[in-house]
């Protein structure tokens, strides 16, 4: 008798988990919203979107952020929030993102629920969308993805198989997307305040409260292999370094000039910062730059700056104004660096890095002149 009873309630269980609506599963999970954060809404969720892993460095990851950001919005979807990796390493830090980014601003317009939030009310009745193997250099996949969950409206979970490809932001009709950039995800990103604490300070220490210098991103380490294989990439811009690409075109056929635009020398460096500054209309002497160099090429080009009347600038944190709550990592570093970036008038960047056309899409409200392509 208690077996018998023991089945018939598992039975019952089913059939009410089966039978169970989207709708109401959607009320619940809508009802987990905290509307001071997400303050300015302009649709009701019609479900939540969950992607299964980002990978890459912040500046990758973030340019992933805004791919699901505009996903979101154009389906009239939620999403799953989940901590960011800010070490590309196995097993390397994940953090809260307001940890880096001022959070309530940036999910104002953009509804979130927790991973536990999203696991418990979809339970088994999560939609898996994967994408063929297709070439997305020649292929739109954000507006693919758009269509997609745009024809599945009764799909109140659903899950993205796959890492948002970095292909979106190489293939040259990226363009097309920088309006939708402009109006969804740039009004609402800005830098968390101990990132804009460090930035402040270090603009007053260094006398750059007026934005007369230049950032500079010197890129080593790693990418010395990347400039390798980027030869043979089907584009020679990445994202909103397409915007400005022809002004600064060169011959992407030949080796040997690929390699000075993409990893140049010291003194290579050297020159194009004193040419860039030479020709403006007021004197530019400050330089800040931003280097995972090592030791020895951070003096040779120290070296080389002074020479050319030119003062050599680099970030360093100001310890006391770390919040106890944060384990300071050089990604944090980072993102003051691109807070500088932002603030200052001119930005010197390499055109094959997210780091250097991440800043300059966080640029497009100023003259795109004011930016430079290695």
């Amino acid at each position: 008798m208690t077996k018998l009873l023991f089945i018939t309630g598992c039975f019952i269980f089913f059939v009410w988990l089966m039978s169970e609506s989207s709708l109401s599963r959607l009320d619940r999970m809508n009802s987990e919203l905290n509307y001071e954060t997400h303050s300015k809404l302009a649709y009701k969720p019609k479900g939540y979107i969950n992607v299964l892993t980002m990978i890459g460095g912040f500046n990758n990851q973030l340019e992933q952020l805004w791919f699901l950001n505009i996903l979101a919005q154009r389906t009239n979807r939620g999403l799953v929030e989940k901590p960011m990796k800010l070490i590309t390493k196995v097993f390397g830090p994940k953090r809260n993102i307001s940890e880096i980014i001022n959070r309530d601003k940036y999910l104002s317009v953009l509804p979130t629920i927790t991973e536990s939030e999203y696991f418990k009310h979809c339970r088994h009745n999560i939609k898996r969308i994967d994408l063929p193997e297709l070439n997305w250099f020649e292929n739109d996949e954000l507006e693919r993805m758009i269509n997609e969950i745009n024809n599945t409206p009764d799909d109140a979970c659903i899950t993205l198989g796959f890492f948002p490809s970095y292909a979106l932001f190489g293939r040259d009709k990226f363009v097309d997307w920088v309006p939708a950039f402009k109006e969804l995800v740039l009004p609402n990103f800005e830098f968390s305040r101990p990132i804009k604490l460090q930035a402040d300070q270090f603009a007053k220490e260094n006398d750059l409260e007026d934005g007369n210098f230049v950032s500079v991103q010197f890129r080593r380490g790693d990418f010395e292999r990347h400039c390798g294989a980027l030869f043979t990439y089907p584009t020679p811009d990445w994202s909103f370094a397409k915007l400005i690409g022809d002004k600064y075109a060169y011959d992407t056929n030949d080796f040997d000039e690929h390699w000075k635009h993409c990893y140049p020398t010291v003194n290579e460096l050297a020159d194009i910062i004193h040419n860039f500054a030479s020709g403006l209309s007021k004197p530019l002497t400050k330089v800040l730059i931003m280097t995972n160099a090592e030791k020895d090429e951070i003096e040779d080009l120290k070296l080389a700056l002074s020479s050319k009347n030119l003062e050599y600038l680099r970030f360093t944190p100001n310890l006391d104004l770390i919040p106890k709550s944060i384990g300071w990592t050089v990604t944090h570093s980072l993102a003051v660096e691109m807070e500088l970036g932002i603030r200052g008038d001119y930005l010197i960047g390499n055109r094959h890095s997210s780091i250097t056309t991440n800043i300059m899409g966080l640029r497009l409200n100023k003259d795109l002149n004011t930016n430079m392509l290695i």
